[in-house]
């Protein structure tokens, strides 16, 4: 597989998969992590808030001495915080020094996939669109591939003042 891929060519899951997801809010589907992404879960920890920066951001926390952005994707396209009272927690992706957080809705959950044509407009905003892959059917409902690692690209480019 040609490793430069598009998130909308997404990775290919075979006929069914375990995949872990997680919730931006309770209103979109769930969001999927790539098959060898790495990540923490971490509740309770407030990010070190930079001044000037925008809402979206939401500050650097300490992963093992290193300094990891904290992003708020619900801000960034332009939705606030959720009113569900499930709690909300950061979610570190990936390994040092590529390390970026991401708060989430609730808890992470593994889910088993089944690869469908599946498209996620009218259910995501279109500024995310561009970093969601394919679609897939779980017990959960639809569900679609996260590109974060793009989205982070995009986060860390835009002008934080």
């Amino acid at each position: 597989m040609d490793t430069e891929q598009t998130a909308t060519e997404g990775t290919f899951a075979s006929a069914t998969e375990l995949r872990f997801s997680f919730r931006l809010t309770s209103t979109f589907p769930r969001l999927l992590l790539g098959p060898n992404v790495s990540g923490e879960l971490h509740y309770g920890v407030r990010p070190t808030y930079i001044p000037n920066s925008p809402g979206w951001f939401r500050g650097v926390m300490n992963r093992r001495g290193a300094l990891v952005p904290v992003f708020d994707v619900t801000q960034w396209i332009g939705l606030g915080r959720d009113p569900s009272s499930e709690r909300r927690g950061i979610l570190l992706l990936d390994s040092i020094p590529k390390t970026a957080g991401i708060w989430i809705l609730g808890e992470p959950k593994l889910l088993t996939i089944e690869a469908q044509k599946l498209d996620a407009h009218g259910s995501f905003p279109d500024s995310l669109i561009p970093y969601l892959g394919r679609g897939y059917a779980s017990e959960d409902g639809p569900c679609f591939e996260f590109d974060h690692q793009g989205w982070f690209r995009l986060a860390g480019g835009r002008s934080m003042v």
